[in-house]
């Protein structure tokens, strides 16, 4: 995989059909992986490096127009205004960075989290077309599909409590691995603040993606 396509991942400039692509590749391989995630890392180390000598060029040019204030108290007024604005500025420009970062590190860090859609006798517990459309990079998809299959309320017809019983532990494995594969479509989408509100109620919750929900938190 050559640079410029890694450049062009993670500024957002391919098109839907290539990014689908790519993000296919980074779930095969490895190494590819790790070599986006370096990319990223460097491509933030610099973004921060820019900003902290933007900001320290803003605060030299605040202190010269402070001192000329001292001399020329009219100007005070305009002078703080100007501060205001770029400090107002230099807090948007950091707001991006963040954002920005915490966007890559999440839909990385989804790429690398396999997804087991059976039970332990084989049978799928998630309905194939969700499956399907999370595999193919069809998030939105995905994410109109669960918010369906989570509408869908409790129905057992067998009268037998014990089959009652069965069926309503089936119902609540199901919604939570609905939880969890709605959770690793909003990190590969980006959406990583929805994400984290979810990693969080998962973790605190007796799902058995508990564990996987907590490092998930700490790691990122």
């Amino acid at each position: 995989m050559n640079q410029e396509s890694i450049d062009r991942y993670l500024t957002g400039q391919m098109s839907q059909q290539e990014r689908e692509l790519f993000d296919k590749q980074l779930e095969e391989d490895v190494a590819l992986r790790e070599q986006v995630a370096l990319h990223r890392d460097i491509v933030t180390s610099l973004k921060l490096k820019g900003a902290k000598a933007h900001l320290q060029a803003l605060e030299e040019e605040i202190a010269a127009e402070q001192k000329a204030a001292a001399k020329q108290r009219s100007r005070r007024g305009w002078v703080w205004g100007w501060l205001t604005c770029a400090v107002a500025g230099c807090l948007v420009i950091g707001g991006f960075i963040y954002h920005d970062a915490k966007v890559d590190a999440y839909r990385s860090y989804a790429m690398g989290v396999s997804y087991d859609y059976t039970t332990a006798r084989g049978g799928e517990i998630v309905d194939s077309q969700i499956t399907s459309a999370f595999e193919s990079g069809e998030y939105e998809k995905t994410l109109e599909l669960i918010e369906k299959a989570e509408q869908r309320a409790f129905v057992c017809d067998d009268p037998h409590p014990e089959q009652q019983a069965q069926a309503r532990i089936e119902y609540e494995i199901e919604r939570d691995h609905l939880l969890w594969l709605k959770t690793l479509t909003l990190m590969r989408q980006g959406e990583w603040w929805q994400a984290r509100k979810l990693l969080k109620e998962i973790a605190a919750s007796e799902s058995e993606y508990r564990e996987e929900a907590q490092q998930a938190l700490d790691e990122l």
